[in-house]
């Protein structure tokens, strides 16, 4: 029968948890960095009208530069 006052201590392997962190930390940064690198890409579009129209005439309204 076990002592009620007694307690169980747990040894945790402290460079192994380490080493987990370290690698875990690394596949998160990895795959941050593979996933983002999409959303990188941008361009400038000048706009030229004041109207609020869509239609090809060759100028560049607001409506048109925020659906390109």
């Amino acid at each position: 029968m076990k002592n009620p006052t007694s307690t169980t201590r747990v040894v945790i392997d402290t460079p192994r948890i380490t080493r987990l962190r370290k690698n875990l930390l690394g596949a998160a940064i990895v795959q941050a960095l593979a996933c983002g690198s999409g959303a990188l890409h941008a361009a400038n579009i000048t706009v030229t009208s004041v109207a609020d129209a869509v239609a090809n005439d060759g100028n560049c309204t607001l409506r048109e530069a925020i659906q390109a």
